[in-house]
């Protein structure tokens, strides 16, 4: 159990939080939730870099012994300045903080002028320019063990070389700050699942698997019932309906990539996901992730699309009949962009598919590889929202398309297996990597941190 998690869930510009693990979480200045920006969860903590920053109240907790870790998932808007991730401020003799500096390290430090040694302890990290970005999301744990101090970014291990070694810190008594150090040093951006472990160790030297962000829908494929209902188990509540009872679509074994799969026909079996449609159909941005094996490639074939009934409007995501990926973006007024794979998939084999929009310009990974090829490029920035504008959007499907007074058509002839939507968030070629890796053995993603208290759970499609 961590000492502190804050997961920062809640309303679009809500300024009140209770951390999950009890404690009240303070804003100031103009800090808020924002459910745009995200690494897990409903939304995140937005900081402008001006006033904003969080405290949390002291606690003996916030005294760092000789094993701990501090982490949490950090999006900044820039890295040519300062800012502090963690501090604990009385003054600028009596304070520890963890902090990025403009000359792209890390640092932490514990330091009380009346005490000799003065400094409990300082290290840095070397140069973090090809490893912590702006304008994208990263996980940042720091861990001290015994006498040795880690730092990860993304889970991978970064030099931390000491200054001055470890000894017991001093109670310093001042609220812990969250994105600021004595009120300053602020920082610019969004941070999300903040966590404190105090007396374990949860790095060494080794790297590990970040956290995933957490998928808005999650279609894991492995219901096998006498019924239609297509289970929606995540934060979104989306339940969707099967086009015959899910018995008749569930495969298992060597037959389903994990667990079970659900196999289409080809011809008239799909999942009604409208519900789903009308929770994502004014999103700027988003994942779509997919394990596919297709029977045979003499038709174009859909695995997810959003459509109008009575125009010819739609979002479209599938393989054709040369065995590229294809992605859509439609309208009649406005061909916004249309993606065709650089690579091919083959009939008979399983493929992974993901489809990313950062906001800037869609890509396409088959199998992690990077395969974007786009053949109409009217406006790249494009997402649902854009369709939703012109339109509105009226359906949404897993295994066919539904547009123009056309009926559903372009069904999938193959198996599909867990299948993921990730609402508002870009994934990264890492997170691309993640989910593939994890392809071999579980449709479920890791505790997001080692010890915590569970995020919430991906909305799930489970016939």
């Amino acid at each position: 159990m961590p000492d502190l998690l804050i997961q920062f869930n809640g309303a679009d510009a809500a300024t009140s939080y209770t951390a999950e693990t009890g404690q009240t979480v303070t804003f100031n200045g103009t800090a808020q939730l924002d459910t745009a920006q995200k690494k897990n969860g409903l939304s995140s903590l937005l900081l402008d870099g001006n006033s904003d920053y969080v405290t949390v109240p002291d606690s003996a907790s916030w005294t760092l012994g000789s094993n701990w870790t501090c982490e949490g998932c950090f999006h900044t808007t820039t890295t040519a300045s300062s800012q502090a991730l963690f501090s604990q401020r009385v003054d600028g003799n009596n304070e520890w903080v963890i902090e990025y500096l403009s000359t792209k390290i890390i640092r932490f430090y514990s330091y009380d002028a009346g005490e000799s040694p003065e400094y409990q302890g300082r290290f840095n990290s070397g140069d973090l320019s090809s490893v912590l970005t702006q304008d994208a999301w990263h996980h940042i744990a720091i861990t001290r063990d015994g006498s040795n101090a880690y730092l990860h970014i993304d889970g991978q291990s970064q030099t931390f070389s000491q200054q001055n070694a470890f000894s017991a810190m001093t109670n310093f008594p001042a609220d812990l700050e969250i994105g600021a150090s004595g009120g300053g040093t602020l920082w610019n951006g969004w941070i999300d699942n903040i966590k404190i472990t105090n007396g374990t160790s949860l790095y060494g030297a080794a790297d590990f698997e970040p956290p995933m962000p957490d998928s808005y829908f999650h279609a894991k494929c492995n219901d096998d019932a006498a019924n239609t209902t297509v289970t929606d188990d995540g934060a979104g509540g989306n339940n969707g309906t099967s086009s015959t009872n899910t018995s008749n679509l569930s495969v298992t074994g060597s037959s389903a990539k994990i667990n079970e799969a659900f196999e289409f026909n080809g011809s008239s079996e799909y999942i009604n996901i409208d519900t789903l449609e009308q929770d994502i159909d004014t999103d700027t941005s988003g994942s779509i992730s997919a394990w596919i094996y297709p029977n045979n490639l003499t038709s174009n074939m859909t695995i997810f699309s959003l459509g109008d009934t009575d125009a010819d409007r739609f979002f479209r995501f599938g393989l054709n009949n040369q065995g590229k990926v294809e992605v859509y973006l439609y309208d009649a007024a406005d061909d916004w962009y249309h993606l065709s794979s650089s690579a091919l998939a083959l009939a008979n084999d399983w493929y992974h598919l993901v489809v990313v929009q950062d906001g800037v310009s869609p890509k396409v990974y088959l199998n992690t590889v990077d395969v974007t090829n786009l053949t109409i490029s009217t406006d790249t920035t494009q997402w649902f929202a854009g369709l939703e504008s012109s339109g509105p959007l009226d359906n949404g499907r897993i295994g066919c398309v539904n547009n123009n007074s056309g009926g559903n058509s372009r069904f999938f002839d193959g198996i599909i297996d867990d299948f993921r939507y990730y609402k508002n968030i870009a994934l990264t070629e890492q997170d691309v990597k993640n989910i593939y890796n994890r392809g071999n053995g579980t449709e479920d993603d890791p505790a997001p941190f080692v010890g915590a208290l569970a995020f919430n759970q991906a909305v799930i499609i489970a016939a």
